[in-house]
């Protein structure tokens, strides 16, 4: 979570309007069939990101993963999709529907994947599972996410430090058999110790009282702010929506 920017609007409002806010952008984008309604919807959600406290590196890193993903229906939708001929390269046909497909894919993936990380990416963990709690979500779901954003980067330098344990001790990933074995201990490992750790926390958690519900010290109440905020993204979401059904 990146909160450098404590100034910056959107944190002042609460976490679970935000929370909230992202995920009617996301369905809204997601039922979107108009490649130009998507791009419109990018607007709102980039234009966000400098009022979220959401540092530009780790965005641009995020978006970059993204849009890696992505890469691969373009590497094999446009060619394989029937429809109207596009572009012939010697036995391969490049469809004009098949890119209107990667088109529209890649408009959404980066409209959602911008919201959320303007409204949901700053929202600290410990504050995580009371936001959902608060919009109503089972206890168990709750603390599943609240504990996943927590210890994700935890789980990620355990790998990393097994990782280098291997190399220090002579490992060379390769494309062979011998390094698809050390890369499946290294994971069973992984799962072996995050199971570990699971227990332990648990355990802690319960002799701190925890009985999964999550209790916030936070005083932070929905307000006028939070109310407009929510309204707006309403608006925006069935904008869209709307422009999509006319186009």
């Amino acid at each position: 979570m990146d909160t450098t920017t404590t100034s910056a609007p959107l944190l002042h409002l609460h976490p679970a309007f935000r929370l909230a806010g992202a995920a009617v952008f996301a369905v809204a984008a997601a039922l979107l069939h108009n490649p130009l309604v998507a791009l419109c919807g990018c607007v709102p959600a980039f234009a966000l990101l400098p009022f979220s406290g959401f540092g530009k590196k780790k965005a641009l890193r995020r978006l970059l993963a993204t849009n890696g993903f992505v890469l691969f229906l373009w590497a094999t939708v446009p060619w394989t999709y029937p429809g109207q001929t596009l572009l012939s390269l010697g036995p391969l046909t490049i469809t004009r529907e098949g890119v209107m497909i990667c088109l529209l894919v890649t408009l959404k993936a980066n409209a959602i994947m911008a919201a959320f990380m303007a409204l949901a990416g700053t929202i600290p963990p410990h504050r995580m599972g009371h936001a959902l709690q608060r919009l109503g979500l089972p206890s168990k779901v709750c603390a599943l996410v609240a504990f996943t954003s927590r210890y994700i980067d935890t789980l990620a330098q355990e790998y990393a430090t097994m990782r280098t344990a291997a190399i220090l001790r002579g490992f060379t990933p390769r494309t062979s058999l011998s390094s698809y074995r050390t890369f499946a201990w290294l994971t069973g490992m992984l799962l072996v110790r995050s199971s570990e750790r699971s227990q332990r926390v648990y355990e802690a958690m319960r002799c701190r009282g925890f009985n999964g519900t999550f209790h916030s010290l936070d005083t932070h109440t929905p307000g006028r702010p939070d109310t407009l905020f929510m309204a707006a993204a309403l608006l925006v979401s069935m904008t869209l929506l709307a422009a999509d059904h006319l186009m």
